[in-house]
């Protein structure tokens, strides 16, 4: 069986609209990503504070 013309349009605006989606999901993935980013970096950004602090604190205990 043959695709017929508006067999072969439907499937093209199927594809159309898939790839469309695909798009947006990726620039998603790609946001969701540096938010991530964003947030291990303050993370590590605390955790080295936390450790001059407890530098700090047992310097100041005298150990």
């Amino acid at each position: 069986m043959s695709d017929t013309p508006l067999d072969i349009e439907s499937d093209q605006k199927n594809a159309n609209e898939l790839t469309a989606r695909i798009a947006l999901l990726l620039n998603h993935i790609e946001g969701l990503m540096k938010t991530n980013k964003h947030y291990l970096d303050s993370i590590n950004t605390l955790i080295e504070k936390v450790d001059r602090l407890e530098t700090e604190v047992k310097r100041l205990a005298g150990n």
